[in-house]
């Protein structure tokens, strides 16, 4: 929805506590199947090596080392997890990242910085990683640095996922046009993350047709591959 500088109002994260459950319960049984099978492996070696005192040893020190190593990850862990973010406001001075030590980091509209690169506009995209692990990141300029804009909840046993992070990021955006027209936004942040420019709602229509662009893409990849295989 279109909204002006007077009736633009404050939007909050929305949370899905039984979809970050069962996240949590497939991330945990893969992390316990691979911590088993780490563990496991060493095992193997006593078939090629019965009655050697050394390779018991061996085996004794690589799983003492194995064991502190997960403790200290884990106690690392928890103590940068008080960080994290449980909530993310957009509002009329900007977006609000509310902490788990009770802290806020406030990102103001006023604050963004115009940016100083002749090719690059003052919000854009960068996509990192590629094929599958690909990832769009929405660009700024704060405090004369570049910096990414988040609008998810950043720890999953910590906090709950979020559901509206599209609907948050169009909201910013929409702000950053209201209270800081002077900057300019890359045609790529709309068309990345299927946001309707006029509307600042999300493009169903654009988002349907690339998907299915992308599936025939596939579709003719894997027929290509297939029919090389059998040829």
């Amino acid at each position: 929805m279109k909204y002006t500088s007077d009736t633009f109002p404050e939007l909050t994260t929305l949370t899905n506590p039984k979809l970050t459950l069962l996240v949590r319960v497939v991330f945990l049984l893969f992390t316990t199947f691979l911590l088993v099978l780490l563990y496991l492996i060493p095992l193997a070696l006593i078939n090629d090596y019965t009655g050697s005192t050394e390779i018991y040893i061996l085996i004794g020190i690589y799983a003492l080392i194995l064991t502190y190593g997960i403790y200290k990850f884990s106690k690392d862990y928890k103590k940068k997890s008080t960080n994290a973010i449980h909530k993310i406001v957009v509002n009329k001075l900007g977006i609000q990242y509310h902490k788990l030590n009770g802290e806020i980091e406030h990102l103001s509209y006023k604050d963004l910085n115009k940016s100083k690169q002749l090719y690059t506009k003052d919000i854009f995209t960068k996509t990192i990683g590629v094929n599958i692990s690909s990832k769009t990141l929405l660009k700024v300029f704060y405090n004369q640095q570049e910096r990414t804009i988040s609008f998810q909840n950043t720890d999953i046993f910590y906090t709950y996922l979020s559901t509206n992070s599209r609907e948050l990021r169009q909201h910013f955006l929409q702000g950053v046009t209201l209270y800081r027209p002077d900057l300019k936004i890359a045609d790529s942040v709309y068309n990345d993350f299927f946001i309707n420019p006029n509307t600042f709602e999300f493009d169903k229509k654009g988002y349907k047709k690339t998907m299915i662009i992308a599936l025939i893409i596939s579709l003719v990849i894997l027929a290509i591959v297939f029919l090389s295989i059998n040829a």
